[in-house]
């Protein structure tokens, strides 16, 4: 990494109490943190451990609702914090790279879990809302290629199916010949 990409690093502290982190020989793993600093962690650019996203992705639904993570994603793609110490030739640099990972972002989400928005048509909307205001790219385009796959072409799926009355098997037309007389008409 090279000293212009060491100024674009938003710096997180590793000691935060607000977030638990552990060591492992795979790198850093996130252990907990308060909503807020999971959300920011999310779009970090200085955390670059990849796994968290889709960890993150299928967890967040214990403790937040697919449209409070849009509001967030938006306001960081939106109007990203710049750090306090990047310096004014960096901001465009540092504004694409978060750009670029909530392209990521949003793409992991789309792809891997689409069901957190089939049952929530105003988080559906909010998504198709959002991805309008990215702009035109090679990436916008794939993301709405993949919205349009699996999210919005997605038929309603039921998590259970409902119990059938099975008519008496008098009532049925096959059961009131015998199975003699349906061989011979075959």
């Amino acid at each position: 990494m090279c000293s212009s990409d060491l100024e674009l690093v938003r710096r997180f502290d590793y000691n935060d109490p607000e977030l638990e982190l552990k060591v492992s020989h795979h790198g850093i793993v996130v252990m907990g943190g308060t909503k807020e600093k999971l959300m920011d962690l999310l779009t970090d650019l200085g955390f670059v451990e990849i796994q968290y996203i889709t960890e993150f992705l299928g967890v967040y639904p214990y403790f937040a609702t697919p449209l409070e993570l849009l509001y967030n994603l938006m306001g960081c793609y939106l109007e990203p914090s710049i750090p306090s110490f990047l310096d004014t030739k960096n901001h465009q640099q540092f504004i694409q790279r978060t750009k670029k990972r909530i392209h990521f972002i949003l793409q992991r989400w789309i792809e891997h879990y689409p069901s957190q928005f089939f049952d929530n048509d105003e988080a559906k909307k909010q998504l198709q809302f959002f991805l309008e205001q990215i702009e035109d790219t090679p990436a916008k385009n794939k993301l709405l290629i993949v919205f349009q796959k699996s999210i919005l072409s997605q038929k309603t799926k039921f998590d259970f199916l409902t119990p059938r009355i099975m008519p008496e098997k008098g009532k049925s037309p096959l059961f009131m010949k015998s199975v003699d007389v349906l061989d011979r008409k075959s």
